[in-house]
């Protein structure tokens, strides 16, 4: 990151905001940065890791004020109403650039989660606010995770009404769908199958559930020898019952990678399931979760409600109801037909291989 000059640091040291700017500090957002501080008139204020942010949230904040697109660029963005993304250049050209999220049009409730701090169906699930605590769980406890440097909010009678958080731009890296429709040789989609299989594993040894682990929310690094990338973790929760959670995971993505189709060869299914026993072991869950994966290696939620996936961790909800609803919920889904069968064989044998790798590592311990 670039160094701060005597201007910056003297804008640092005046720019923290009183009591009446933020009513209430979330302790959650207290427990990760400094802040918050205010760095310009533009109403935006910040929570910062460490004052060498300040540089980039300078270009930023003036960007969100006047729509200076100097050193912005603006990214695609599925919902351009509610959240849009951003690349902001570094001029320090030995430094990475960054990537900035950005939300607004925040209804009322999920304004009051992100000013205390909380979530649940009370207060929404999917504010900045939410995200930004689920990345730093994932960033801090595996090396799949994308820091969070700096968080603002935009203070509109009191609450939250726009937040953003700013990351590194992980320019070096494609999303998992691009990679695994590119031109790799057998014993390149083996080692990312068995990159897969690490990530899920990690995931299932902290309890999490990521699930919205679509291909193209999986970067895959143009180093080898480094790990994947976790996105766009506004729907993970956390401390759930992991062989459900590797369940609800795999099943997304094999779904995918198989062009979203409610058919399947037999041999991935064997994969699948035997990849998901030898994952969760001899968890009690193991018969439900397996149900589960089977499921979702026909169907998707589709719509992409977070409430509705959260049936899968309920105890009570039945297999044969599960299957109802996703059943309905997949009428006209878009399948990617040609991508699932220009790899299908890929796949299995791949997944198949890296499933044989995972038992010969084991014996070696």
């Amino acid at each position: 990151m670039q160094k701060l000059n005597d201007k910056q640091s003297i804008i640092l040291e005046k720019s923290k905001i009183s009591l009446k700017y933020r009513l209430y500090k979330p302790s959650v957002l207290v427990k990760l940065f400094k802040g918050p501080y205010k760095i310009s008139s533009s109403g935006w204020i910040w929570w910062i890791k460490t004052p060498d942010i300040i540089p980039i949230l300078l270009t930023i904040d003036r960007f969100l004020a006047n729509k200076e697109s100097k050193n912005v660029i603006v990214l695609k963005s599925n919902n351009p109403l509610k959240r849009r993304f951003y690349r902001i250049i570094n001029l320090d050209r030995s430094s990475i650039d960054y990537f900035a999220k950005h939300s607004f049009n925040i209804s009322l409730r999920k304004r009051i989660g992100a000013f205390l701090g909380l979530r649940g169906s009370m207060f929404g699930r999917n504010h900045l606010a939410d995200e930004c605590i689920n990345t730093e769980v994932i960033s801090k406890n595996t090396p799949h995770g994308v820091p969070v440097l700096a968080f603002g909010e935009y203070i509109n009678l009191g609450l939250p009404s726009q937040q953003i958080l700013i990351q590194p731009f992980l320019g070096d890296y494609k999303n998992f769908y691009e990679y695994w429709d590119g031109n790799l040789s057998f014993e390149e989609r083996v080692q990312l199958m068995s990159k897969l299989i690490d990530l899920l594993t990690t995931l299932h040894r902290l309890s999490i559930c990521h699930r919205d682990l679509h291909l193209k929310n999986i970067m895959v690094p143009n180093d080898k020898e480094l790990p994947l990338k976790l996105i766009d973790c506004v729907s993970v929760i956390l401390s759930v019952q992991p062989a459900i959670a590797t369940a609800v995971d795999l099943g997304t993505l094999l779904y995918e990678l198989n062009g979203k189709r409610d058919t399947l060869k037999e041999d991935l299914e064997n994969a699948a399931q035997s990849l998901l026993k030898k994952i969760v072991k001899n968890d009690p869950y193991f018969f439900k979760a397996s149900k589960i994966l089977s499921l979702l290696l026909r169907y998707s939620f589709y719509d992409k409600k977070p409430t509705k996936r959260l049936l899968f961790f309920d105890d009570k909800i039945k297999i044969n109801h599960l299957e109802q609803l996703l059943k309905m919920n997949n009428i006209n889904n878009p399948e990617w037909l040609a991508y699932g069968k220009r790899h299908e064989c890929e796949l299995i044998n791949a997944l198949n291989t890296a499933i044989k790798n995972m038992q010969n590592t084991e014996l070696l311990y």
